[in-house]
């Protein structure tokens, strides 16, 4: 696949896919000595591989950026327990001051989806403190946080530290929704109840932590941090690359996607690794 790879920023991964079912039923159809398919479907392939660098408009910047990606790992039991909140904050702002020294401070850190398990106004004083940090390191700190705006709930990211640039003055985080991605692709069960209003009060089972999530904008802006364009996705939203697409501009520098940080101990989810 790799000499069609460039292929992609036009077809896509269906596209792609489409590309080997076709190749793969020609191939078939030769061996049953029908050669015209092959003979037309090749050729157009490699015209088309050839054709695609040349008419791609992405090229690279010459630019480097160095980002720290943390996890904290934390065990889903504890993920949504009022208790864990400081303990689990605290544990990302210790696991990312070791990435500020001297000699390889990064540009960007990463943190995971909701990383910080609660509502902005909830974590303001931790904000304040983590946003001083990364000014302090010349850094951005992108985390996923739960963002509580118009009476409504959102699974977002947010940026703290440096927005525009590596070397500003200090920047607050500003809070009011203006660099912040929230997710659209929500998890069915998991972040929103389908027919909630019915189905909540006939089972337990619907009424899950933070599972009245409302559904942010389809295109939204980038994220800015050190002075880059970030594209984002919220975990399985990469699976919808028109979205994704969607969302990516002239401007923009790099994609971004931020999963979910915990694990399901000896559950049928993934295997917990944690201590």
């Amino acid at each position: 696949m790799e000499p069609l790879s460039e292929l992609a920023s036009f077809i896509g991964a269906l596209g792609l896919s489409f590309i080997v079912a076709l190749v793969a039923g020609a191939l078939v159809l030769l061996t049953q000595k029908r050669l015209l398919p092959v003979l037309i479907i090749i050729p157009i392939l490699t015209l088309s591989a050839w054709a695609a660098p040349q008419l791609n408009p992405i090229t690279p910047s010459g630019k480097s950026v160095k980002v720290a990606l943390v996890q904290g790992n934390i065990p889903q039991s504890m993920k949504w327990e009022p208790d864990a909140l400081w303990p689990t904050m605290l544990k990302y702002m210790d696991l990312t001051r070791a990435q500020f020294d001297e000699t390889s401070s990064v540009d960007i850190v990463i943190w995971p989806e909701a990383a910080i398990p609660a509502p902005e106004v909830m974590v303001e004083d931790f904000l304040f403190n983590a946003n001083q940090v990364a000014n302090i390191n010349n850094t951005a700190i992108i985390t996923g946080i739960i963002s509580h705006q118009q009476d409504d709930y959102f699974n977002s990211l947010i940026v703290l530290g440096n927005h525009n640039q590596k070397q500003q003055p200090s920047a607050d985080h500003l809070g009011n929704g203006s660099n912040e991605f929230k997710k659209h692709h929500l998890l069915p069960i998991g972040e929103f109840v389908p027919f909630g209003d019915l189905l909540r009060p006939i089972a337990p089972f619907f009424n899950l932590p933070m599972s009245s999530f409302q559904r942010g904008k389809y295109t939204q802006k980038n994220l800015t941090a050190v002075g880059y364009h970030i594209a984002p996705a919220i975990c399985y939203e990469i699976v919808f690359p028109e979205q994704v697409r969607a969302s990516v501009t002239n401007q923009t520098d790099m994609l971004l996607t931020v999963s979910n940080d915990a694990w399901f101990g000896a559950s049928n989810g993934h295997y917990s690794t944690w201590k």
